[in-house]
């Protein structure tokens, strides 16, 4: 199977928890908010249309370098989702200066999110990367439990970023 962005697959390895750093001082008691809009084209009941979220993230670093996420998600077909997770069970980690995490849907598709600094931490930028396996469809489970399949390229949009000292959370 070739991959349509080979490049996931070497940021999947080089990101993997065995290679994860530990968070730098400059990164430690911030708080980084950052949110986007994911769409992607569908084949609706209707027709082709898009289906689409935005995504409102907050990452707290503690002064021990633990990493505590608070996330929104709002569907446009109304369907919204909310969720708190402990250090154990975000996904993000620190690798290569970024903050990365990486996670497969049901077609075994990849996506790739990174939140980057500057030197000193006091700026960011979250970006991502939406692959899929070449010759296959991109399927998911939406925010409403049903599964989706794409009709061609999911993107990103809208990207924000920024970074504040002490607890956000």
């Amino acid at each position: 199977m070739k991959l349509l962005f080979p490049i996931i697959t070497f940021c999947m390895f080089v990101t993997s928890p065995l290679l994860a750093q530990s968070i730098p001082t400059q990164l430690q008691n911030k708080t980084i908010h950052f949110s986007a809009t994911f769409s992607t084209p569908i084949m609706g009941r209707r027709g082709p249309t898009i289906a689409s979220k935005i995504s409102t993230s907050t990452i707290y670093v503690s002064t021990l370098g633990r990493i505590f996420v608070r996330s929104d998600q709002r569907a446009n077909n109304g369907t919204t989702s909310a969720s708190e997770k402990s250090p154990r069970e975000t996904g993000w980690r620190f690798s290569g200066g970024k903050l990365v995490k990486s996670f497969s849907t049901v077609s075994g598709a990849a996506t790739l999110l990174e939140v980057s600094f500057d030197g000193s931490f006091q700026n960011c930028v979250y970006s991502g990367i939406m692959g899929h396996v070449s010759g296959k469809s991109y399927r998911w489970k939406g925010l409403n439990g049903k599964q989706y399949e794409a009709t061609g390229q999911g993107t990103m949009s809208g990207a924000s970023c920024s970074v504040t000292a002490g607890n956000g959370l």
